[in-house]
């Protein structure tokens, strides 16, 4: 498996509910639909410990079979699609690509 992390900031103009809404109930049927996706699973910040302007709004874990299936779904049609509906709320995000190491 391979997988990437997206750290995700909402756009000013939203709330985090409504930010939460568009990205569980929308847009996730467009990141859904990217080829290769295993799993990909939303994780929508409510708090936070340490109240820094930093703070993210969510992160968005996906799993792809291979680097090469993630590589190749970057050109796909739903990729752009999904990139391009991303803007509609989501004001800048950053990409990690991990290991997984399972401790539980």
């Amino acid at each position: 498996m391979y997988t990437v992390v997206y750290q995700v900031f909402r756009k000013e103009t939203m709330s985090r509910e409504e930010f939460a809404r568009y990205w569980t109930e929308k847009h996730s049927t467009y990141a859904s639909s990217v080829p290769g996706i295993v799993t990909n699973v939303a994780y929508v910040v409510h708090s936070e410990s340490a109240g820094t302007e930093d703070t993210p709004d969510g992160f968005a874990v996906l799993t792809y079979e291979s680097r090469e299936t993630f590589d190749a779904s970057l050109s796909s049609p739903e990729m752009a699609t999904s990139s391009k509906d991303a803007a509609n709320f989501i004001s800048r995000s950053v990409m990690f690509h991990v290991d997984t190491h399972r401790v539980l």
